[in-house]
């Protein structure tokens, strides 16, 4: 629930509700527990917050390995990355981007459906320390899952980073189709934040190959 509510804005809501289950638990050392604190690690990152998403990252990590959930590790691993550059520490997020690219290509198909977080914290993660083909790559697997699970909660939001990093690495054809097939996904949704996420793009894409019409639309 605290998810979708992330996923429409309402990051207040989403933040006390993540919380208050936690509290409700009690057990730091649970697949739920630690299923929490990787929400509280995203929710974290909705708020500019790195420092909290660092935090919460790691301590979904100590929970999840003595459970044996290496998916779980992989999405804690990769939102951990996240935090490491919103804080500057360039190094840490080039390490953690690389072990959570690791422990996401080990994962199967099935493992990553279920947990397909993973991909799309990783691919930005990617994305920011400049590892645009490895972003290219774990976005595509990440939709490719997604689809072929029949779950949809990530596609407009890895198919906007596709298209950023495809623009970046000059494909600038097949950046302006994962920007126009974004929007036209997120207008069909009705969801204005992953519109306006869409529309971003799109603008963008359409700036750097010459549209300026359509970019100012």
């Amino acid at each position: 629930c605290a998810m979708c509510e992330n996923l429409l804005g309402r990051h207040a809501a989403a933040h006390a509700r993540l919380l208050g289950a936690l509290d409700e638990i009690g057990d730091e050392r649970s697949f739920a527990a630690a299923d929490l604190e990787i929400e509280l690690a995203a929710d974290a990152l909705y708020d500019t917050d790195f420092a909290g998403a660092v935090d919460w990252a790691r301590r979904a990590r100590a929970a999840s390995e003595p459970l044996g959930l290496p998916a779980f590790v992989a999405v804690a691993t990769a939102l951990e990355c996240f935090g490491a550059i919103g804080l500057g520490r360039i190094e840490d997020a080039q390490r953690l981007r690389e072990d959570a690219a690791a422990r996401l290509d080990a994962l199967d198909d099935g493992a990553l459906a279920g947990r397909l977080d993973a991909a799309y914290y990783l691919g930005y993660g990617e994305f920011f320390c400049e590892y645009y083909d490895d972003a290219i790559r774990h976005f595509k697997r990440g939709i490719a899952v997604s689809r072929a699970s029949g779950q949809g909660q990530f596609v407009i939001v890895m198919t906007v980073g596709l298209a950023y990093a495809c623009e970046v690495r000059g494909r600038l054809g097949e950046a302006a189709e994962h920007a126009d097939a974004a929007v036209e996904a997120a207008r069909l949704l009705g969801n204005d934040q992953m519109l306006c996420f869409a529309l971003t793009a799109d603008a963008w894409v359409a700036a750097v190959r010459g549209e300026l019409s359509r970019s100012r639309a």
